[in-house]
């Protein structure tokens, strides 16, 4: 039996990645990155204005 280490699980090399919202493949290189386009990038940005995502802990004055 071979000696060798198991694969992890979603990792990807650091020049891929996938939409966040459509989960398309993406290149680091792409002016829209991490998005696919523009259309992911204004739907992504409308999920933000509709409060369906947001920031879940609240700032501490350290934070800022």
């Amino acid at each position: 039996m071979a000696n060798h280490r198991p694969r992890a699980r979603n990792r990807r090399p650091a020049d891929r990645a996938v939409c966040p919202v459509c989960q398309a493949p993406v290149q680091a290189a792409d002016p829209e990155f991490p998005f696919c386009g523009r259309r992911c990038k204004l739907i992504d940005l409308g999920k933000w204005f509709d409060g369906e995502r947001r920031i879940s802990t609240p700032m501490e004055e350290e934070d800022e």
